[in-house]
């Protein structure tokens, strides 16, 4: 199931530089909808191994930045904002999380690296046509 996850990090890692060219109604871009699938593998495999791996003090900063910003919702003028990037900063901690439990070698994390440049290709493809 580990492997199977890890694939579905590597493939969410290869379509985030290209992510806003294909949208999906209802949902938004295909990054959301195969991030959206790569938590769900990923929660399953941490699940399934019954084991997660443990945390470092950098993961530790993360998680207190998240929660400093979602406390800086209830002092801020426009709230809209400031849920909206609580969202992200939430995301974006969720995404190091999945990266952290499934590329622990640094084969694997090489891996991702690759299929962020392979889809910068496809983005810069994309507005050389």
């Amino acid at each position: 199931m580990t492997s199977l996850a890890y694939a579905a990090v590597w493939v969410f890692v290869f379509i985030v530089p290209w992510e806003n060219i294909i949208l999906i109604s209802g949902i938004g871009t295909i990054g959301r909808l195969m991030g959206m699938i790569a938590v769900g593998f990923a929660v399953m495999a941490a699940l399934m191994s019954g084991r997660v791996r443990r945390p470092q003090p950098f993961h530790v900063a993360a998680a207190l930045f998240v929660i400093w910003a979602g406390f800086g919702v209830f002092r801020t003028v426009d709230e809209g904002r400031a849920i909206g990037k609580f969202g992200t900063y939430f995301q974006l901690f969720v995404v190091l999380w999945m990266i952290w439990e499934l590329a622990p070698s640094f084969r694997h994390q090489r891996g991702l690296l690759l299929a962020y440049v392979l889809g910068a290709y496809v983005a810069a493809i994309n507005t050389i046509m």
